[in-house]
């Protein structure tokens, strides 16, 4: 899935319950600067999953830190905590440091975890993650001690 698709299927999910739309450059900036009330952080919070929001951020160039910021601002103007959205990020975001740590280099880490890998029937590792993620983190301590996974 490449950045464009990514847009596409978080923006579909974010402006789907308004009237007036986001683009992608829009929720980047919102993301940067958080304003609960003009922009669409409360469904991109809430409704688009931690994968999906890590991969739009990276393509948007928004670190990990930077969404958590926004989502701390976020809070603090009045927005409701998601509690899954939280569990999840900090499931993912040890996941992508850990793979960062193993390939040496944060977009080689990204490129493998949403590559398909036939040792996970096919599905990329970081969607593998979101219900199993020890399955990942076995197949990254093999690759990191040298043996094949």
């Amino acid at each position: 899935m490449d950045a464009r698709d990514i847009d596409e299927l978080v923006l579909g999910t974010v402006n789907a319950p308004y009237k007036a739309s986001i683009d992608a450059e829009g929720l980047a900036a919102a993301l940067r600067d958080p304003d609960p009330e003009k922009y669409h952080l409360n469904t991109f919070f809430s409704d688009v999953s931690a994968r999906l929001i890590v991969r739009f951020a990276l393509n948007h160039g928004i670190s990990f830190d930077q969404i958590s910021a926004a989502y701390a601002t976020f809070l603090a103007k009045g927005g409701i905590s998601y509690p899954n959205f939280e569990r999840n990020m900090e499931a993912r975001k040890r996941l992508h440091d850990r793979a960062t740590e193993v390939f040496g280099e944060e977009e080689k880490a990204e490129r493998w975890l949403s590559r398909p890998l036939s040792v996970l029937g096919g599905r990329p590792p970081d969607k593998v993650a979101e219900d199993n993620p020890e399955t990942v983190f076995n197949i990254l301590e093999k690759i990191a001690w040298g043996v094949p996974p």
